[in-house]
Parts: structure tokens; C-alpha cells; sequence
């Protein structure tokens, strides 16, 4: 049995008014942070992914560069790198 988001969203909020009683005013925001509270750790993750994932793109950038110099070099002085 597959759900849709809204039907998940539905259904955790039926689950949340009659398992604890409250009204449907309360209800709606005691799962939205019952969601946000599960989903904190998955967020945390992709947050340091992201940032690691920055780390690399600055750190291939550099080295991007300097193979960039070097092989500008290499067409401007020809002489310098060959081998004797």
C-alpha cells in the first residue's frame, strides 16, 4: 500500500487527534513539530553534506587553477619543460 504525501500528512494528523485527545487546532501544530523534530537528524546530515561537498568544489578549483597555470606555461615556454 503506497501513500501520498497528503494522504501520510492525513493520516499522521487522524493519528495524532485521536490518539492524544486534542482538538484538530492543537493537533496540526504538535505534528508539524513532531515531523520537523523527526526529520532534524536527515536535515543535520545533508546540511554537513552540503558543506563538504563546498569544501571539495573550492578545493578542485584550486587545483583546477594551478593545472591551468602550469599548461599556460607549458604553450608560452616551451623550452622550460622540456626534457633534456
Amino acid at each position: 500500500m503506497v501513500f501520498s504525501p497528503a494522504q501520510l500528512g492525513a493520516a499522521s494528523l487522524e493519528v495524532v487527534h485521536s490518539s492524544t485527545g486534542l482538538p484538530w487546532w492543537v493537533s496540526i501544530p504538535v505534528t508539524a513539530v513532531a515531523a520537523r523534530g523527526l526529520l532534524l537528524p536527515l536535515s543535520l546530515k545533508a546540511r554537513q553534506a552540503s558543506g563538504n561537498v563546498l569544501l571539495l568544489n573550492k578545493a578542485f578549483s584550486q587545483v583546477r587553477l594551478s593545472r591551468t597555470r602550469t599548461v599556460r606555461r607549458r604553450t608560452h615556454f616551451p623550452a622550460l619543460f622540456q626534457s633534456p
